[in-house]
């Protein structure tokens, strides 16, 4: 079984890059986020458990690199004092 996903789904600072702006429209029937909540969290009870695991996995990844980030930036800032 094949997971199809659209490149660069996952993070918000790729996709921006490759996205062209667009000017900002009012929108009809928008959701509260409690009903966005509870809509988001009925979906990830109901996903296929390998979509889940493919999340979990990108998410672990991604969560490694940030932190990896994080230490170079602190590392770098306390060589300046």
């Amino acid at each position: 079984e094949q997971l199809a996903l659209p490149p660069y789904w996952y993070s918000s600072s790729h996709k921006a890059a490759i996205e062209k702006k667009r000017k900002h429209r009012k929108r009809e029937g928008r959701m509260d986020l409690k009903t966005l909540s509870k809509t988001i969290s009925a979906s990830w009870r109901n996903a296929d458990p390998v979509a889940v695991e493919y999340c979990k996995k990108l998410a672990q990844a991604e969560m490694e690199t940030y932190n990896t980030a994080i230490e170079e930036l602190t590392e770098k800032c306390n060589a300046k004092k």
